[in-house]
């Protein structure tokens, strides 16, 4: 697996510390010969935004969050997008004006959400990009990295961060020559693993159709 962390967006003043890129560099130039999909998770209820407007739907910049994914998609060379929706979408789907959706239902996590893709995407072998709705700061040229990743030979490639205080996150367990052995969640983290302030920032490239075939072996806890 390739480990792909980027500080791009860091500000000085903010919360997290510095981010490199562990996987690759130089990929600004890179030329791509493998086809590129994005799936987009937005079946998030956003139950906490107390609001009857969908999640994705929510302005940031004057534009609807998932926009923004979905152009940060399409500027990484993505020719396949899937929305993945909960039930009910109905706003949602009539926003997308056409675009390819499926839905989740019933809803059983993240790694669920992204198999809910898999009849989308039936026949696809190339590049998975698994992105959310509601992350509109992560621009197109990360997304590019991690891409770029899996051309240069890996299965898997993550997006991380160092947190400050990484309570909460899965940890990002690396070897000593930077590659990711495994992401272990909070709350099953040992001791030494919540010491770690690399965590997972959801994002990432998956070589298809492993992606699939890994998430089959997934079991819903």
């Amino acid at each position: 697996m390739g480990l792909f962390d980027d500080f791009s967006q860091i500000g000085p003043k903010s919360k997290t510390t510095s981010r490199k890129c562990l996987a690759l560099s130089g990929i600004s130039d890179y030329k791509f010969y493998m086809e590129i999909a994005a799936i987009i998770l937005a079946a998030g209820k956003g139950t906490r935004l107390n609001s009857a407007l969908p999640k994705p739907l929510h302005h940031i910049g004057g534009r609807a969050m998932l926009a923004w994914s979905l152009d940060a998609a399409k500027a990484a060379a993505a020719s396949h997008i899937v929305t993945v929706l909960p039930k009910g979408s109905d706003a949602i789907i009539n926003w997308l004006d056409g675009q390819k959706s499926c839905i989740q239902d019933p809803p059983k996590g993240t790694g669920h959400a992204v198999l809910a893709a898999r009849d989308s995407l039936a026949g696809f072998d190339g590049i998975a990009l698994i992105m959310f709705a509601d992350t509109p700061l992560i621009p197109a040229q990360t997304l590019s990295s991690l891409a770029a990743a899996i051309t240069d030979g890996a299965d898997i490639a993550v997006l991380g961060f160092d947190a400050a205080d990484p309570t909460g996150y899965g940890r990002l367990i690396t070897s000593d020559d930077h590659k990711l052995e495994k992401i272990v969640e909070h709350n099953d983290a040992s001791d030494s693993e919540r010491a770690q302030r690399l965590v997972n920032g959801g994002v990432m490239a998956v070589r298809c159709p492993l992606l699939f075939d890994l998430l089959e072996k997934v079991e819903v806890r």
